[in-house]
């Protein structure tokens, strides 16, 4: 799996100055490091400490600050109150270098209108990462969407698709968890993200712990794994009228 960047800027609360860097995208990470030395530049002050697991299995500590960081949801209390289905207000308009949808989108009943105020709070050069439903959620959301969908939509609006992976979630049955230990046996991973291509479109073959997709029309697979996840990642290359997708 290759190395995703994306551009961030990071804005001091309260004022103060910015930082942009081109950010390493990591799903499984909660944190992003930003050199110390540039966040004093911008007066972004530590507000406390953070110890990190290092991949030797050393602790080290670090300081933390705070920048602007925004959430977006109908309904609790989010920074951002806001139905993505409606317009969009003005003020939001290319006012994020970094959009997040961790599993909004699949249960939202427009999902055009949702892509398209996504892409307007959008800077150039921005980004966006999807974790959406691909197989089962059944009660927890209104869609499973589909690979070709993110792929067609970004291509044809002037984005870049940075990256597209798929998880099967923790199967319960015996036969599954029978499978699982299995691969565990032969040394083979279950339960992360893998990634599939931008151009594997097809499902060629899945079983309850796995999903294997290619980039040729192929026969339908035996079965499909309940509750799967796909994740993708793109870059905005050029702005660029909102087009719904033609496949």
């Amino acid at each position: 799996m290759g190395a995703i960047h994306v551009p961030v800027t990071l804005r001091v609360l309260n004022g103060g100055g910015t930082f942009a860097a081109d950010f390493l995208v990591d799903t499984g990470a909660t944190d992003c490091l930003a050199p110390a030395a540039e966040l004093r530049k911008i007066h972004m002050q530590p507000v406390g400490k953070m110890t990190y697991e290092l991949a030797d299995g050393t602790a080290h500590e670090y300081p933390f600050g705070l920048a602007r960081v925004e959430s977006v949801d109908v309904a609790g209390n989010p920074s951002i109150k806001l139905d993505l289905q409606e317009q969009l207000p003005s003020e939001l308009v290319s006012q994020f270098d970094l959009i997040i949808d961790a599993g909004t989108l699949f249960w939202c009943f427009d999902l055009a209108s949702v892509l398209k105020n996504c892409l307007m709070m959008l800077k150039d050069r921005g980004a966006m990462i999807h974790v959406c439903a691909l197989t089962g959620h059944f009660g927890r959301g209104y869609y499973n969407i589909h690979p070709k969908m993110f792929r067609d939509f970004y291509a044809q609006n002037g984005l870049e698709m940075l990256a597209t992976e798929i998880r099967v979630h923790k199967q319960p049955s015996l036969v599954a968890k029978a499978q699982k230990k299995l691969w565990g046996w032969s040394g083979r991973s279950t339960g992360g993200y893998v990634p599939i291509g931008g151009h594997a479109l097809f499902l060629k073959n899945a079983d309850f712990v796995s999903m294997e997709f290619t980039s040729e029309a192929t026969s339908e697979a035996p079965m499909l794994p309940n509750d799967a996840l796909f994740l993708c990642a793109a870059k905005r290359e050029r702005r660029s009228a909102f087009t719904r997708p033609i496949p």
